[in-house]
């Protein structure tokens, strides 16, 4: 049976989700009809995850029709009415869990419906409740925006009257307000993704230039002065403008969404790993907004993790030497979202708690199941292999594991600075190897080996191991 959109729904979705879905589908069929057969048969036990094996349109057919002879029409009929059912959890999830989409949309009823008195009483409270949060995010601006539009042009808002010409102008400010917030959005994943340098690279983005928002800054909303800040961070260094905005998002309580919170953090974290690359201080930095990310539980969406932000959080907080941390973030292996690379992406995180713990030999024996797709994780496993043979004294697998490592880089397309990097590591790796075995290159040209390299990753650990010689 061939992927369906049905099985790619299906597969999206969170335990929690399967198990509502479970109880929306008894609550609507009371009977065993085919639909809850059809759900049931895709998953055998709820809420186990999708079968690798997807079965033949045959096999689900007769689970379905029993030995009624197969008709195509008939199962795609069955597919399609749970594939809706699906759709429509949900959109019903998307809606619980936006208060201003709740109001915005009543309002919007309310008003179709004819209800002009309970529209007016809804609108007004939801305008009200909204203008005094002191820190609006995009949903908000989103909000305010369609509210006043409704009430701007509503059929019973009298038109011809200074007050309806101050709505309009409530209304035009509010459109300015999100179309600001969201340019500006925009511009900060630009900058601080290494996309543009400068914001004069922004000439045209934005709808004003940089220099006339900050002019005018002490006008704008609070969310939209942070974004300034971003930017201005990015295009000053300016270290005591760091330190605000990380006492500001980091230890104030200040009330914004879980997703603008985590991308205000970001925007932090990759400050830092622009600026500062190999210091011990960037490590520490990038920890502690990990940290940060960690108990506030930000990495965490819809039940799931990127194996993006799963991989970095270990990574970072075991370069920080934070193992407590680090272990607890491999609680979140079971979260992590589909991805081709996700079983390997385990096995290293796991490999990289045990290395740092120095369990060595149960560190090798994952690393050693590990076939990544992707070539940074391969290049990071391989990395991590040659230090644990290091580690454990064997020499010569740690020499030739660094030889089939350089000639894996041969054949990839990193950039030239990559793999200049990698390939002192593992030359390095290779000349300690070498002194352990017979004494040669002496502790003094390994020094000057180290000295000479402009860039190595994991200098920490080289420079350890350097001396302890």
């Amino acid at each position: 049976m061939l992927k369906t959109r049905l099985h790619e729904l299906l597969e999206c979705l969170s335990e929690e989700d399967l198990k509502k879905i479970k109880s929306r589908l008894a609550s609507q069929f009371k009977r065993e009809t085919k639909i809850r057969r059809l759900f049931a048969y895709l998953y055998k036990s709820y809420p186990s995850s999708l079968r690798k094996k997807l079965p033949s349109k045959e096999m689900v057919f007769k689970e379905l029709f029993g030995d009624s002879p197969f008709n195509e029409g008939n199962l795609a009929e069955v597919s399609f009415r749970l594939t809706k059912e699906v759709e429509q959890f949900l959109i019903n999830k998307e809606i619980e869990e936006s208060l201003s989409l709740q109001d915005t949309l009543l309002c919007r009823a309310l008003k179709r419906k004819g209800n002009d008195k309970l529209f007016g009483q809804k609108n007004r409270k939801r305008l009200e409740a909204i203008k005094k949060e002191q820190t609006k995010g995009r949903a908000d601006y989103q909000a305010l925006f369609e509210l006043e539009y409704q009430v701007s042009f509503h059929r019973a808002t009298k038109k011809f009257t200074t007050n309806y010409k101050q709505q309009l102008v409530n209304t035009s400010t509010q459109l300015d307000y999100s179309y600001l917030y969201n340019k500006l959005h925009i511009a900060c994943e630009l900058i601080s993704n290494g996309l543009i340098i400068a914001n004069d690279d922004l000439t045209g983005l934005l709808p004003v230039p940089i220099d006339v928002l900050n002019q005018r800054r002490d006008e704008l909303p609070t969310t939209i002065q942070w974004y300034l800040d971003i930017l201005c961070l990015y295009e000053t260094n300016d270290e005591q403008l760091y330190e605000r905005l990380e006492r500001k998002l980091l230890v104030d309580n200040i009330s914004i969404s879980k997703d603008e919170h985590y991308n205000f953090t970001i925007f932090l974290y990759n400050y830092c790993n622009q600026k500062y690359k190999t210091s011990k201080e960037t490590t520490a930095k990038l920890a502690g907004l990990y940290k940060f990310m960690i108990t506030k539980e930000m990495l965490i969406e819809d039940a799931y993790i990127t194996v993006v932000n799963y991989y970095n959080s270990i990574n970072i907080l075991l370069g920080a030497n934070e193992i407590s941390f680090a272990k607890k973030m491999l609680t979140y292996s079971d979260y992590l979202s589909p991805d081709e690379d996700k079983e390997n992406c385990k096995l290293l995180t796991f490999a990289m708690v045990d290395f740092a713990e120095s369990n060595y030999k149960i560190a090798l024996i994952k690393l050693k199941q590990i076939n990544f797709k992707n070539v940074l994780y391969s290049l990071t496993t391989k990395c991590l292999t040659v230090r644990t043979y290091y580690e454990m004294g064997d020499y010569v697998l740690a020499i030739k594991e660094a030889k089939n490592a350089r000639r894996y880089l041969n054949n990839t397309k990193l950039s030239e600075n990559y793999i200049i990097r990698n390939k002192h590591f593992f030359n390095f790796v290779s000349a300690l190897s070498q002194h352990k075995k017979n004494s040669t290159p002496s502790k003094e040209v390994l020094s000057e080996y180290l000295d000479n390299y402009e860039s190595i990753v994991y200098i920490e650990w080289c420079s350890q191991k350097l001396a302890e010689l």
